[in-house]
């Protein structure tokens, strides 16, 4: 947690603290009096909005969304664990459609880009239906571990 957002956080948990003991203290009854409870009138709070404050929370927020990370990955091979697996133009559901593979394919990547793998030939495979080896010896073994 950075430092401002940490600063807000806990002069916002003081406030708290100290306006539930003041109220509490204000209508616990006297012990050594006789007179019937009376309750202290309860303190209105009105915070104080400076612009140094919103130009601090304002700083926090992100001003544009993060780029994907595109991670190039020395050749490895995918597993297909899926029925059918389809490779896209895009790393994205709405892109083409430009091919497809079936369950226990081993297909060559090249590179990951969140989610997304790209195989050797340009095309995009979810990562949620492949199942990542090292060599190509690994990926053959688990194909034939998957297909029995």
């Amino acid at each position: 947690m950075n430092p401002v957002r940490m600063a807000i956080v806990l002069v916002g948990v003081l406030g708290v603290l100290v306006a539930l003991a003041w109220l509490g203290f204000a209508l616990w009854p006297k012990a050594a009096s006789s007179e019937a409870f009376q309750p202290s009138p309860v303190p209105t709070f009105t915070p104080r909005v400076t612009a140094r404050a919103i130009s601090a929370v304002a700083s926090l927020a992100p001003t544009t969304l993060p780029k994907p990370v595109v991670t190039a990955i020395p050749t490895a091979f995918g597993v297909v664990t899926s029925r059918t697996l389809n490779l896209r133009a895009e790393p994205n559901l709405q892109a083409s459609l430009v091919g497809t593979f079936k369950f226990g394919d081993i297909v060559p990547l090249v590179r990951r880009d969140s989610s997304w793998y790209q195989t050797s030939e340009g095309g995009w495979l979810s990562a949620l239906f492949l199942e990542v080896r090292q060599t190509r010896a690994e990926a053959e073994s688990y194909a034939r571990e998957l297909t029995g």
